[in-house]
């Protein structure tokens, strides 16, 4: 199974991969929350360890959080805007 993000997947480059900004953004939509979540959530904790065991323990959960959670959901919920050549199809959809 491949999210359109993979460009070193053979099945991901028989079809259009998104743009990099649109994945970047997304991702970055999609961190800001998450992180700011287990910033606020962990915060009690953080307090009492070091921070390179505080950056440790965010940073594997984040990369959890995001490969098998929310990257998926987030591609799903924004497909269409992903998809390449989209753009083109609004604007001649806007002029009709």
């Amino acid at each position: 199974m491949t999210t359109g993000v993979e460009p070193d997947v053979p099945l991901a480059r028989k079809r259009m991969l998104p743009q990099r900004y649109k994945v970047a953004l997304l991702n970055w939509v999609s961190v800001y929350p998450l992180i700011t979540l287990l910033l606020w959530v962990g915060e009690p904790i953080t307090r009492r360890v070091p921070v390179y065991v505080t950056t440790l323990v965010l940073s594997l959960t984040l990369v959890c959080l995001l490969t098998f959670v929310v990257s998926p959901i987030m591609m799903r919920l924004f497909a269409n805007w992903l998809q390449p050549g989209d753009e083109v199809s609004r604007d001649k959809a806007h002029l009709r």
